[in-house]
């Protein structure tokens, strides 16, 4: 049940890179700039270990769940668990996608007097919610592993995930990229930083 949704989060997000990236992205040029600096084998050295060695355990332990359900889950009936855990993966499936299009749509054709970042739609109530969309599919996932006997104890999948994109490896970039724009800086002071909230417009 698990490998589904999974399959199609993976073909929706790198169909949407693939489209979407033209060039280098500012984050990886940074990362390899700083490794060439000190030479050839300091850029390979790094590589190796952040890019293939890192990256595969990242994905093992982001997969947990679903590598779970799908290594001991016993017989085709589906669960209640089932139907929650699809409606919660869908529903950030649908943040996320919804996400990307106003983006894209923003950046695309910017409104005039919208200025430089997008504040409407669910960017009004988070300033990332493609990201947020993302960690609510996992956990979504990991719903539909707690039908499988000790399923919960994958918890550590969703919450694994979830840290990483808001503390790590997603929010953290534009946040510093942008921190000393005065229109970021008022956009941070009306929008909540991950989760999709009220918006304080008088802020």
């Amino acid at each position: 049940m698990s490998s589904i949704p999974v399959f199609f989060w993976g073909l929706r997000l790198s169909s949407y890179i693939f489209v979407r990236h033209t060039r280098e992205d500012y984050r990886y040029k940074e990362m390899r700039e700083g490794w060439e600096a000190p030479g050839t084998c300091s850029y390979l050295t790094k590589s190796l270990v952040y890019v293939y060695l890192m990256q595969g355990l990242f994905s093992l332990i982001n997969n947990g769940s679903a590598l779970y359900t799908n290594l001991y889950s016993k017989g085709d009936e589906i669960l209640y668990s089932d139907f929650i855990g699809l409606g919660i993966w869908f529903l950030g499936f649908s943040i996320e996608v919804m996400a990307d299009a106003q983006l894209a749509s923003h950046l695309k054709n910017p409104r005039p007097g919208t200025g430089k970042f997008i504040k409407s739609g669910l960017w009004r109530y988070s300033r990332h919610p493609n990201y947020f969309g993302e960690a609510v599919m996992w956990w979504g996932i990991w719903v539909i592993a707690c039908g499988v006997p000790f399923g919960w104890t994958t918890v550590f999948s969703c919450l694994f995930i979830s840290l990483l994109i808001r503390f790590v490896s997603g929010v953290p970039f534009p946040e510093k990229k942008y921190a000393t724009n005065p229109e970021w800086q008022q956009y941070c002071a009306e929008t909540n930083v991950f989760c999709l909230w009220f918006a304080k417009p008088n802020a």
